[in-house]
């Protein structure tokens, strides 16, 4: 009687790449810090962060040359965060329940 756990990437929508991107995590239109992208999908990503940032809930991404994007905090260890693209633009109010 085996039991089959379920990992993360079973649970996720899309295959993550694995990259090495500088990008920019903006928390209002005058603040925001420099971050590295390790893995992507199109649904979402993972950063490495200084541990002395705290990243909010709800943030816009930066990466590259690309428009900004609204990303919401999946999960939160040391120096990584995960994170999964929001639906609404960048610069939106998240698109959370009420």
């Amino acid at each position: 009687m085996g039991v089959t756990r379920m990992t993360i990437d079973d649970r996720r929508r899309n295959q993550r790449r694995q990259v090495l991107k500088l990008a920019r995590v903006v928390t209002s239109s005058t603040t925001g810090f420099d971050c590295t992208v390790r893995n992507e999908s199109d649904n979402g990503a993972l950063l490495e962060i200084s541990a002395s940032v705290r990243i909010p809930d709800y943030f816009d991404l930066s990466i590259g040359d690309a428009p900004a994007r609204r990303c919401r905090v999946v999960w939160r260890k040391a120096y990584q965060t995960g994170v999964e693209f929001d639906e609404g633009p960048a610069g939106e109010a998240p698109n959370t329940p009420t």
